[in-house]
């Protein structure tokens, strides 16, 4: 998750949800349909009219509702 924020603020700034998920769910790579995305962005909490930058937290979490996000662990691999 803080992975994703960080590039939610940095490669996505300045850019609208509209342009994020045309680029983040392209239309040619599988199934994907960017307009759609961004409704669901939309109606998850997002302003469509303000730049991703500005609603980070608002963005990932839709983004983790639309992927179907669960945390994971990482954990140390051990010295042998």
């Amino acid at each position: 998750m803080n992975a994703l924020k960080e590039t939610l603020r940095t490669v996505y700034k300045g850019k609208l949800p509209a342009e994020l998920t045309k680029k983040y769910a392209p239309a040619g790579d599988g199934h994907n349909d960017p307009d759609a995305y961004a409704r669901f962005l939309g109606k998850h909490g997002v302003d469509l009219h303000k730049p991703v930058d500005q609603q980070v937290d608002a963005v990932a979490e839709a983004i983790k509702k639309q992927e179907g996000w669960i945390p994971g662990i990482i954990e140390k691999q051990k010295s042998q």
